[in-house]
């Protein structure tokens, strides 16, 4: 039995619940939100906005735990993108929200603590780092290899064909030369981000990748300010950033034209 001070939906003893027993939960009822275990100042939520993020500062400290999806985190005037399994940490009073999130988000809330929050400073091991050694550890970072050979390496004729297409498309709408960022993405371009969490590093504003299952395009401000042309569009799969299509005959090309001009605008104004 859980004590009088603890409540679980999950088993009683060890609190456990599954992501999937708290997204039925979530869903009967009907909110944003769903509170499922509490012991003392602990309380722990599932939370998955739809659309847009409208919460308000909150009196106690919290940690998120990013269940599912992607997308932007914003904590005061910094911003940071985030992914499953990210760690997120919001003190007491702090204004922030999520932004340009995947459809599929959702996240572990843990609230804790006192109101107002705990006194004293935060300290992220991870990331007491300077600058350089930050940018160091980034998987992904523009390289001096060869994309011209890596495109020729390409052994799909069809795939290589389309690869060559975006490559020209892409030249066109940002007036850069490709580069190659890490071992498979021709990236255009260059922007420098940095997070709420002190995460910083330079990521490029568009380009594509020949994956196994499909060819990925990215799309870096999002989907939501092209909703028209989406529709326009064909056949294709998208994820926070990333637009998946099997091959260019499956989409209208003067359509994704547009797509990838108006992405490059969005990131040029950031």
């Amino acid at each position: 039995m859980t004590s009088a001070s603890s409540r679980s939906i999950g088993d009683p003893f060890t609190g456990k619940v599954g992501l999937a027993e708290a997204r039925k939960h979530l869903r009967k009822s009907g909110k944003r939100f769903f509170e499922y275990f509490t012991h003392g100042t602990l309380s722990v939520e599932l939370y998955s906005p739809k659309g847009t993020d409208k919460q308000s500062p909150h009196d106690r400290d919290e940690i998120y735990v990013v269940a599912s999806g992607r997308g932007i985190f914003r904590l005061g005037s910094s911003t940071t993108p985030f992914e499953r399994g990210d760690v997120l940490f919001a003190p007491a009073g702090k204004a922030h929200r999520f932004t340009r999130f995947s459809s599929d988000f959702s996240t572990w809330v843990f609230f804790y603590g006192p109101v107002n929050g705990e006194k004293g400073t935060v300290r992220n091991a991870l990331h007491s780092q300077t600058r350089s050694s930050q940018m160091s550890t980034l998987k992904t970072v523009r390289n001096k290899a060869s994309v011209a050979q890596f495109l020729k390496s390409i052994k799909d004729a069809g795939t290589r064909k389309d690869c060559n297409t975006l490559l020209t498309i892409m030249k066109e709408a940002t007036a850069e030369k490709p580069e190659m960022w890490g071992a498979s993405i021709v990236g255009f371009g260059s922007y420098h981000y940095k997070g709420a969490s002190g995460r910083e590093g330079d990521w490029f504003i568009t380009g594509f990748s020949p994956r196994k299952q499909s060819l990925t395009l990215y799309i870096i401000p999002g989907f939501d300010r092209f909703g028209s042309l989406m529709k326009k569009l064909g056949k294709y799969k998208t994820g926070k950033s990333c637009l998946y299509v099997k091959t260019l005959a499956d989409v209208d090309m003067p359509t994704l034209r547009r797509l990838i001009s108006g992405s490059v605008k969005a990131m040029r104004k950031k």
